[in-house]
C-alpha cells in the first residue's frame, strides 16, 4: 500500500513527505529547535555541562570497567547478558547536580533499559524504585 503524500506541515515548505507531518530538513530544524528550549533550562544546562565534563567522563569510564553487565532494572533481560552502554543517575543531574558524583546515585545500564528509563522520568514516573535492590556498582546494591 501507497502512502498519499502531502504537503510538509512547515509554512511554505513546498515538500511533499508521504508522512504527513514535515520533510526531512524542516524535521531537523524542529529537532534542534528542542534541543535548544531544553538548554533554555538552566537546571538542564548544569546537567548537560556535568555530562560533558572529563571528570564524569573518567567515572563513567571506572564505574563501567567496575560493572560490564547491565543491571536490568526492567527485568527485561531475564538470563540474557546485556553490557552495559550507559550509567544512569538514579537521582536525576536535573534534580540533583550535587549527587553527580556519587557512586551510590549511578547504576549500569544498557541503552534498552536506558531509553526506557528516561522516557518514563520525562513522563513525570519516578523510576528510583526501578533500582531497588540491584547491585547499581560492583558489590554495591541499591538501597
Amino acid at each position: 500500500m501507497n502512502a498519499t503524500l502531502k504537503p510538509c506541515s512547515y509554512p511554505a515548505c513546498p515538500q511533499l513527505c508521504a508522512t504527513g507531518s514535515r520533510c526531512i530538513e524542516h524535521m531537523r530544524v524542529q529537532r534542534r529547535l528542542s534541543d535548544y528550549r531544553r538548554l533554555d533550562d538552566p537546571r538542564i544546562a548544569l546537567a548537560t555541562r556535568i555530562r560533558n565534563g572529563t571528570r564524569w567522563r573518567i567515572l563513567r569510564r571506572l564505574l563501567v570497567a567496575r560493572n560490564p553487565m547491565c543491571c536490568d532494572p526492567l527485568g527485561i533481560h531475564q538470563g540474557d547478558t546485556s553490557l552495559t552502554q550507559s550509567i544512569h543517575h538514579i537521582e536525576g543531574l536535573a534534580d540533583a547536580p550535587h549527587r553527580a558524583y556519587e557512586v551510590a546515585n549511578t547504576a549500569p545500564v544498557c541503552a534498552r533499559c536506558h531509553i526506557t528509563v528516561e522516557h518514563k522520568e520525562r513522563a513525570g514516573e519516578c523510576t528510583a524504585q526501578l533500582f531497588l535492590g540491584k547491585e547499581c556498582v560492583a558489590g554495591v546494591t541499591c538501597t
